[in-house]
This record gives C-alpha cells, sequence and structure tokens, in this order.
C-alpha cells in the first residue's frame, strides 16, 4: 500500500520529467524548421522512441488514470519558466481573452458592471454599445437573462461575461430593476463589437494641461492616443501628462509610434536584439501631432514593457521628465508562435534597448517566481529601496542622455523626479476601508439615483452631499472606523471618485481621484513652475 502511494507520487513527475527531456532535444532537433506545427507533431518528427514507448508504458500499465493534456501543458510551462520570466505558454482556452486584449475587442452587450450583493449592477454602459443605445444605464440591476434567475444566485463574474458575451448579431434578453420603477424593465439585446479602448480617458485638468491615461498597448492603441491627442491640442493643450502607471505593456510597435506623435525629427525610439534575431531599429519621422510643449510622463511599478519602451525614448532625448516610481523592469521581447491546437508559446526571442542602449531588464538569475515575488514587493513597499537603486545600478554601466545627463540600466526606468505614493495608503485600516468603496457606492448609487443630477463634476465633487454621503459610508460598519481629518479626506475622495465614474464615467472617476494623487500634483506642480526645464536638470 505504501509502495502503491509512493508510485501514485513519483510516476506522474517522472512523466512530466520525461517530457520534459524529450521536449528539449525535440526542439533541438527541429530547430530551423520552417511552418507551424504542433508540439505532438515535433514528438512525432524526433528520435525520441524512448520517450514514446515511457508514454505508451505509463498509459497502459500506470495503476490510475493520467490526465496525458494536463502533464503536458505543465511540462510546457515549466520549461518556458526555465528560460525566462515571461516566455509562456498560453492554453488554447486562455488564447481567447488574450487575443481580445490584444485586439482591443470583443463581442457583447457593452456594460461595465459589478457584483453588488449577489446582483449584477450596471456601473456604467459603454459609449455607442448596444446597452448604451437601448438606454440601460447606471445603477440599473440585471435579475434575468434569458428567463434565467441571477440575482441572488451566487452569480461570479466568469457566469456574467458567458451569459452576456456572444457572437455579433446574436439577441439576449435582460430583466432589469431600476430605482424608480415598479417593475421589471425589459430588453432584448443585439450584441455587437465592442471596443476595449486602451486610452481609458482623457482630459484637460485647467487651460493648458491635457491628461491622457492609457492602460493597455492594443492594436488600437495609437490611433486612439492620436486621436485623443488631437482632440485636447485643438482645445488649447501645451502641456502633457501622460499616464502610464499600472500598464503592463503590448504591442511594441504601437509603443513606437505613440513616441513618434511625440518626438519631432528621425530619432531612433528603441532597438531590439537577439541571438536569432538580427538588430531591428525603430525610429521617429512621421509629422507628430505634440513635437513640441512640455511633456511629463508618469511610471510605476506596474509600468512595464512597451510603457517602458516610451517613458525610456522620452528620457533619453530629454523631450520630458518622468514622474513616479521606478518602472518594473522588463526589457525582453516575445514572439508568439500558435500551435496547431490553436494554444500557443510566447518566447523571448530579443532583448530591447533604448535610444541610449539601455536594457532595462531585471535580473532573473535566482528564477521566475524570485523574479515576481520582487517586483510584487516592491510594488507593496512603494518602491523604497529606490533611494538605494542608483547604487546597484551602476554596476550595469551608465548611458548619457541627449543632453548628456547620466542615466542608468538597472531593473527598471529611474523617475526623473521620484515620488512615491501617499503612506496612507500602505495602512492595512484604510486599505481595508477602502477596498470596500466600490460596492458600496455602486449599491449607494442606485438606491439614491435621484441625488445625482449634476450637469459638471466640478459641481458634484464640491456638492454639500459629499460631507452626509461619507458618514453613510463609515456608519455602514458594525464598528465606524474612527478617522482623523487627512483619512475622512482619503477616503471620502475615493467614495466620491467611484460615484463620479456612475453619472459621468472615467473622466468623472479620474478627474474626482486626481485630487487626492500627489504624482499628479507633483506633475502639474512641474508643469507650472516658473523653471520648468524640459531636459529634467
Amino acid at each position: 500500500m505504501i509502495e502503491n502511494n509512493k508510485a501514485k507520487v513519483f510516476l506522474p513527475l517522472l512523466f512530466g520529467i520525461i517530457m520534459a527531456l524529450g521536449m528539449l532535444v525535440g526542439f533541438k532537433l527541429q530547430r530551423g524548421v520552417e511552418g507551424k506545427r504542433s508540439i505532438n507533431k515535433i514528438f512525432a518528427k524526433s528520435n525520441d522512441y524512448k520517450l514514446s514507448d515511457v508514454i505508451k508504458y505509463i498509459d497502459n500499465r500506470y495503476v490510475d488514470t493520467i490526465d496525458r493534456e494536463e502533464v503536458f501543458e505543465t511540462t510546457i510551462s515549466t520549461i518556458l519558466e526555465d528560460l525566462d520570466p515571461h516566455s509562456s505558454y498560453i492554453s488554447n482556452k486562455q488564447m481567447k481573452a488574450v487575443n481580445e486584449n490584444m485586439k482591443g475587442k470583443f463581442e457583447g452587450v457593452g456594460i461595465e458592471f459589478f457584483i453588488v450583493k449577489d446582483t449584477i449592477t450596471v456601473v456604467s454602459p459603454i459609449t455607442g454599445g448596444p446597452s448604451e443605445k437601448l438606454g440601460i444605464r447606471s445603477g440599473d440591476k440585471i435579475v434575468y437573462v434569458d428567463d434565467t434567475l441571477v440575482a441572488g444566485v451566487g452569480i461570479a463574474n466568469a457566469d456574467v461575461i458567458g451569459y452576456l458575451r456572444g457572437p455579433k448579431g446574436s439577441i439576449v434578453k435582460v430583466g432589469i430593476l431600476r430605482h424608480g420603477e415598479d417593475e421589471l424593465l425589459n430588453f432584448d439585446i443585439k450584441r455587437d463589437k465592442i471596443p476595449l479602448a486602451s486610452v481609458e480617458v482623457s482630459y484637460m485638468i485647467d487651460d493648458d494641461i491635457g491628461y491622457i491615461k492609457v492602460n493597455r498597448f492594443n492594436e488600437n492603441t495609437h490611433k486612439e492616443f492620436k486621436e485623443r491627442l488631437t482632440v485636447l491640442k485643438d482645445d488649447g493643450m501645451r502641456q502633457l501628462i501622460l499616464d502610464l502607471r499600472q500598464n503592463p505593456g503590448g504591442i511594441l510597435t504601437e509603443s513606437t509610434k505613440m513616441v513618434d506623435e511625440l518626438i519631432p525629427g528621425k530619432k531612433m525610439i528603441v532597438y531590439t536584439e537577439g541571438r536569432k534575431v538580427p538588430k531591428q531599429e525603430y525610429k521617429s519621422g512621421t509629422k507628430g501631432v505634440f513635437e513640441s510643449g512640455d511633456v511629463i510622463v508618469l511610471i510605476d511599478g506596474g509600468s512595464a514593457s512597451a510603457s517602458e519602451i516610451v517613458a525610456g525614448a522620452i528620457q533619453d532625448w530629454d523631450r520630458g521628465k518622468i514622474i513616479g516610481k521606478r518602472s518594473f523592469g522588463k526589457g525582453l521581447v516575445q514572439e508568439q508562435k500558435v500551435l496547431d491546437d490553436g494554444s500557443a508559446l510566447r518566447l523571448t526571442i530579443a532583448r530591447y534597448y533604448t535610444p541610449s542602449g539601455r536594457c532595462i531588464q531585471r535580473s532573473y538569475e535566482n528564477g521566475a517566481k524570485s523574479y515576481h515575488d520582487e517586483a510584487r514587493k516592491r510594488v507593496e513597499d512603494g518602491n523604497k529601496e529606490d533611494s538605494t537603486a542608483v547604487e546597484k545600478a551602476k554596476g550595469a554601466g551608465e548611458f548619457y542622455t541627449a543632453n548628456g545627463r547620466i542615466v542608468y540600466a538597472e531593473g527598471g526606468i529611474m523617475p526623473d523626479v521620484y515620488v512615491d505614493e501617499d503612506s496612507i495608503y500602505s495602512d492595512k485600516r484604510i486599505a481595508k476601508l477602502l477596498a470596500s468603496v466600490p460596492q458600496w457606492s455602486y449599491d449607494y448609487f442606485s438606491n439614491h439615483i435621484q441625488n445625482f443630477d449634476f450637469d459638471e463634476i466640478d459641481d458634484f465633487n464640491n456638492a454639500p452631499i459629499k460631507k452626509e454621503i461619507t458618514n453613510s459610508f463609515i456608519n455602514s460598519f458594525k464598528q465606524p472606523a474612527q478617522l482623523n481629518e487627512r483619512e475622512r479626506e482619503v477616503v471620502s475622495n475615493r467614495i466620491m471618485a467611484y460615484l463620479a465614474k456612475q453619472q459621468f464615467k472615467d473622466v468623472g472617476f479620474y478627474k474626482t481621484l486626481m485630487l487626492e494623487d500627489i504624482q499628479i500634483q507633483k506633475a502639474i506642480e512641474e508643469l507650472q513652475a516658473p523653471t520648468y526645464d524640459l531636459a529634467g536638470k
């Protein structure tokens, strides 16, 4: 019995190890072969007869049934993780979501939702989508989908997506409970293509300063960015704050085209090079929308990959200042190979280098787990190690910007002006309160929608109801928190931001949140200073 238990643990492990070795041999034998091939075909055409015999023997004789596909996929993932932290395997089930993010669109009804008290609550209909066209509003509660009760049944986010997404042109029926209506409202929504905007919001902060928030780099990012940039410039923008915080990156060429809108002349933006990949240069050259005028780029520990390409080019050419916290530090380029079953490999094939020659990739010599744990710790600790990071970065060598300033390559883009988040957000007591704000705010809005009839976001933020709403939130807990004036202001701002999102959409959310965002406030301060220097000296 004991021996059988040991075999039960040991044989799948042996199976995985053998498969891993076989795959490595197979990859080497297949190097240089063109065309799309699944891993199964690589195995079949390799000389790994021993591997085939072992798999067949285990499959025929092992005491328990083995999930070959699961072991196979785990083995591939393990091999790729051992190469570097960004080479990865994507199953065919995951590929749909990945492709939607990269293409910047999906097919569905077009709402942003949040599950509040076990009920699907509409946060905001997506502009131009089928739900907005039918008159579905913020605060509406979806009770039925195609005659299926979805309220009070423990529904999860994935279930909602499964109900509401579907092929373009198909119809989904929803029953909605709306504040002030005695009966359910029924809508037949014709699904359509819904854009996944990469430019989340843009607006004028004042008469001179424009603000653009970019949350990812997909196939539409440059187009969206150029359109928003043009509108702001027509509105009188002379200074730009480009917010790339928590932007994990995406398509490299979309980031280079974005930079081309900001940098004049024919200049290097980034170049890539690998052992089997020749050097490829990406340069500016087209006439950009905003080639003159002050620029500030906001970054933090969540700004990675394509975001770092943008920040690196702006910094190296002294086109503007980088403000915030040190970026993630991803300087590797992945190539995606789709396999016959719809799954895919993302293999690192090159490193990218900023115009000054920097590769800002963080070290991953201690493995993928340590690499990602370090990234999380940096975010949790507020990147406080940045005070000594320059000394460590010197080991990677000094590089020089166009105006001769020294910059470093180690572990991400170092900001010109370091601004950590307010320490109040690290207080676990406050963090717990803030985590409760979205759900409470969406519920409050849907039940008090008659109180939210403001024409302008500034009127909303200055309304006397702010104090009353904050008190309602604090008193909603069994043991109301005791907050000092500063803590209360932070909590109040977050509540008002989520309420503003429902009436004024993302513009309202960010315009309200900005009032307590010390990194944005620092950027405004820098731009308004009479001694502002584009070189960041």
